[in-house]
C-alpha cells in the first residue's frame, strides 16, 4: 500500500559523482562540484542532511569505494534521524551499485532512491531536476524499500525497484528492469504502482551476517565476471589469486555457456580446475521456468553453481558482499541462494 506522507520529511542526501556531479564544456564532460543545486528545487515541507562520500565518475567505481561508501552511509543513518535517502550516482554503473543498495540498505527501514543524469546539469533538456523531484515522490508515497528513478529518453518517469534494475540500455541509456517489470512511475506528480509487481518482503534481501559492525570485510577481496562471448580463454585465468574469490559467467539469452568438456574455451572444464583451488563458478541470469539446455546439466555436474530468477547484477552484488565477508552466499543470504 502507497501511504503518502503529510508532514514533514528529512532527507539525507548522499553525493558520489557522476554526470549528475559534472559539467559539459565543447564536446568533454568533467567532474564538477556535486549538485547540491538540487535541494533548491525541492517544494516545501521537506529539509535536508548532505554527504558526499565520493567524488568520481562511476565507471571508475571499484569495490572498495563501494565498500566505503555504504559503511560511510549506514554509520550516518545510525547517527541521525532520517525519513528517507537520496543517493546521487552515475549512470553508467548504477545498477550494481543499485544492486547493492538492495541488499545493504534494506534494512533501512525508510524509502532509499537512486538516481543519476544521463546529460549534465549545465545542459538544457537535463533530467537530473525531474529526476530528484521524482526521488522525493517516491520518498513522500513509500514507506520503505530502495528504489532507482530516471527519465526516459521519452520523457516516461518509470521508477525501478532495486532488487530488479539492471544496466541501462546502450543506445538510449534508460534503465531497465529485469524481465520489463517495473515497481511503477510517476505521473503528474504522483507514484503509481505496478499492481503485477511486489517488493521483497522486509527481511528476504538482507544479509544474515551485520555490516559493516562486527565483521570483518575485506574490500579487496572479489568477484570476477565474465561476458558471454564466443572465445573465453578460461585456461589464461590465474585461478590462484587470493583477490579473486568467486568467477561469475553471464549466461547467452537461452540460460547456457560452454558446456564442452576441453580446454580452452570450456567453463565446465574451467569449473573442474577451480574446485580443485576451492574456488566456485557461479552462473547468471537463469530461469527457472524455462526449459533447458543439455548444457546446463553438464555445467551443473562439473560444479558450476546455477543463479536462477536475479538479474547479472544482483548475483554479482551478492557474490561480492560475501566475498567482502569472507563467507559462502548461502551463509550471507540464505533465503536467496
Amino acid at each position: 500500500m502507497i501511504v503518502a506522507s503529510d508532514r514533514n520529511l528529512h532527507i539525507l542526501v548522499v553525493f558520489t559523482g557522476g554526470t549528475i556531479a559534472s559539467q559539459r564544456s565543447g564536446e568533454t564532460i568533467s567532474l564538477n562540484e556535486p549538485p547540491y543545486f538540487l535541494l533548491s528545487a525541492a517544494p516545501p515541507r521537506y529539509s535536508f542532511a548532505t554527504l558526499a562520500v565520493a567524488h568520481l565518475l562511476s565507471e571508475n567505481m571499484t569495490p572498495p569505494d563501494l565498500l566505503s561508501i555504504f559503511t560511510e552511509i549506514r554509520k550516518e543513518l545510525r547517527q541521525g534521524h532520517y525519513d528517507g535517502l537520496i543517493l546521487t550516482h552515475g549512470t553508467d554503473t548504477l545498477a550494481y551499485t543499485a544492486q547493492l543498495a538492495s541488499f545493504l540498505l534494506s534494512d533501512a527501514g525508510i524509502p532509499v532512491v537512486l538516481f543519476g543524469s544521463k546529460i549534465a546539469p549545465n545542459v538544457e533538456g537535463s533530467d537530473a531536476r525531474d529526476n530528484f523531484l521524482n526521488a522525493l515522490i517516491v520518498i513522500r508515497e513509500t514507506q520503505e524499500g530502495v528504489f532507482v528513478v530516471g527519465r526516459t529518453g521519452s520523457g516516461d518517469h518509470p521508477v525501478h525497484a532495486a532488487e530488479n534494475v539492471v544496466q541501462a540500455d546502450f543506445e538510449t541509456d534508460d534503465a531497465h528492469s529485469f524481465h520489463g517489470l517495473t515497481f511503477g512511475r510517476v505521473s503528474d506528480g504522483v507514484l503509481c504502482r505496478n499492481p503485477h509487481f511486489s517488493l521483497a518482503r522486509p527481511g528476504e534481501r538482507r544479509c544474515a551476517y551485520p555490516f559493516p559492525a562486527d565483521l570483518p570485510l575485506y574490500g579487496n577481496r572479489g568477484v570476477f565476471a565474465l561476458d558471454a562471448v564466443v572465445g573465453n580463454r578460461y585456461d589464461l585465468l590465474d585461478i590462484s589469486r587470493p583477490e579473486i574469490v568467486f568467477y561469475l559467467q553471464r549466461t547467452f539469452h537461452s540460460g547456457t555457456a560452454n558446456a564442452a568438456n576441453a580446454a580452452p574455451y570450456s567453463l565446465s572444464f574451467f569449473a573442474k580446475r577451480c574446485h580443485s583451488e576451492k574456488k566456485r563458478v557461479f552462473l547468471a541470469p537463469l530461469s527457472s521456468a524455462a526449459a533447458r539446455y543439455s548444457s546446463l546439466d553438464v555445467l551443473l555436474e562439473a560444479g558450476v553453481t546455477p543463479l536462477f530468477d536475479m538479474p547479472f547484477e544482483a548475483a554479482w552484488a551478492a557474490l561480492t558482499i560475501s566475498a567482502w565477508a569472507q563467507k559462502e552466499p548461502e551463509e550471507i543470504f540464505p533465503g536467496l541462494f
